[in-house]
């Protein structure tokens, strides 16, 4: 089973049907100054917290040379990530656990576990 997407247009649909009065232009609009306002932020340094959500924030990676190609290396990078807070894994795991949360098979959530079952030099792809 794959994930069904709900694209940035319908979820401002969704959001703006569900309050009285606000068009999906403006759900759009606010939608648009949000995630520009997250990325400033984090670019900045900061951590976004959205309480009973989840922060965003950057993590620095230090470059390595790369295993196949004796000349290349990938140089030092940052990774934008997310984290969810507790209270919104508490909510899935007890709406899972009731029925209420359909979980698709194609999630990364399925693959890590499956992953586990295989050492991790086995899972890497060898040279030629």
């Amino acid at each position: 089973m794959t994930a069904e997407k709900i694209r940035k247009s319908e979820l401002c649909a969704r959001v703006a049907a569900s309050c009285d009065g606000v068009s999906k232009k403006l759900v759009t609009t606010i939608y648009d100054a949000l995630i520009a306002e997250i990325y400033k932020s984090v670019a900045e340094g900061k951590v976004v917290s959205l309480t009973g959500f989840g922060s965003f924030y950057l993590t620095k990676h230090k470059g390595h040379p790369v295993r196949c190609d004796k000349g290349l290396s990938v140089s030092d990078y940052v990774l934008f990530k997310f984290s969810t807070s507790n209270v919104l894994n508490s909510r899935f795991r007890k709406d899972y656990a009731s029925g209420n949360c359909v979980v698709s098979e194609g999630l990364r959530m399925k693959r890590v576990e499956d992953d586990d079952s295989k050492s991790k030099s086995n899972s890497r792809k060898k040279c030629k």
